[in-house]
């Protein structure tokens, strides 16, 4: 695929936004509507599919309303970083990013960078309804995730974002639908249909794989945990890594990312807690519990417990215990 000659294509598209949307741009601001009609000649038919880039003129601003159109809108940030503004809430795009979005929503844009591209496709929602995903029909969980997502009435999501490497497949699908789009070969509409059908279907695929994975590792890590609570005595970060066939330093970043603590605070605050549980509802000695939690001896512990709670465990015990 010419990368090159797509990139041409954007920049020119760009640079016919500036002047369309600089040149009625009161017009934006009076009535918060972005009328993407002074993009066509007067009396051609409405087209399924419409392709522009996002001027920095029709950047979004608290001084005037959302802006809202009767297309599907399917945003793709081709270079750059952008923010996308709803009532009540914003989201930020990267570079690669694919963000699609129902008709009639109430949305802003922000792109930062005077060479951010962002490449707004607009298709219809009857073209989306009666072509795409009768395309994609044939599979039940495809079909369901996006006309749930995008439109049932009894929900809330207004957009779906995808994070998307810059040469995935979906990218590639959606840039050689851009190309048919400004080549205008033969065939176009039905060969951009078709790119779009591939684009979403390896967008569903990926956000399926990425669930998998997020629903692997929560599990992962809730037998980590477990594995930790059972073997306080011992349990050390290499001895952990190497029961779970992870590395060190990744096990080390995964426990700051799901606790928020190292793996040395979680274990010494889980040994602690243990230790109170101990104290309070058993006899065992204050000798024992040190043991059993994996202190060397007894002074040790007594350090570790009274730097934390202000007490000796004997004092701590005295209080807690009728």
């Amino acid at each position: 695929m010419n990368l090159y000659l797509l990139e041409t294509y954007l920049q020119e598209a760009l640079t016919q936004s500036n002047k369309t949307l600089g040149e009625n741009r009161e017009r934006h601001l009076e009535d918060g509507t972005l009328a993407y009609d002074t993009f066509r000649e007067p009396g051609t038919k409405e087209d399924p599919f419409l392709i522009i880039c996002h001027s920095p003129y029709a950047n979004y601003s608290e001084t005037h309303s959302l802006h809202r159109h009767d297309y599907l809108e399917i945003e793709y940030l081709y270079r750059g970083k952008a923010r996308q503004y709803f009532t009540g809430h914003n989201v930020d795009m990267d570079e690669g990013d694919i963000l699609v979005m129902d008709t009639n929503v109430r949305h802003g844009v922000d792109v930062f960078g005077d060479d951010t591209i962002l490449v707004n496709i607009l298709i219809t929602r009857k073209l989306f309804e009666r072509s795409i995903l009768r395309l994609i029909s044939g599979n039940p969980l495809l079909y369901r995730f996006y006309s749930d997502s995008l439109f049932s009435k009894t929900g809330s999501e207004e957009c779906i974002l995808f994070h998307q490497n810059t040469d995935s497949d979906a990218t590639e699908f959606l840039q050689r639908l851009l190309l048919e789009y400004y080549l205008q070969k033969p065939c176009s509409e039905m060969a951009m249909q078709s790119y779009l059908t591939l684009c979403f279907t390896e967008l569903f695929r990926n956000n399926l794989y990425q669930r998998e994975v997020r629903e692997k590792k929560e599990t992962d890590f809730s037998e980590i945990l477990t594995y930790v609570s059972d073997h306080l005595d011992t349990v050390s970060l290499q001895s952990l890594a190497e029961y779970f066939h992870y590395s060190p330093s990744y096990l080390s970043r995964l426990f700051k990312q799901v606790t928020g603590k190292t793996f040395a605070r979680l274990v010494h605050d889980q040994k602690l807690e243990r230790a109170t549980e101990l104290l309070q509802n058993t006899t065992i000695s204050v000798n024992t519990i040190a043991e059993t939690l994996g202190y060397y001896d007894q002074s040790h512990f007594t350090h570790v417990f009274k730097d934390e709670f202000g007490v000796s465990p004997q004092e701590y015990r005295r209080q807690n215990v009728s």
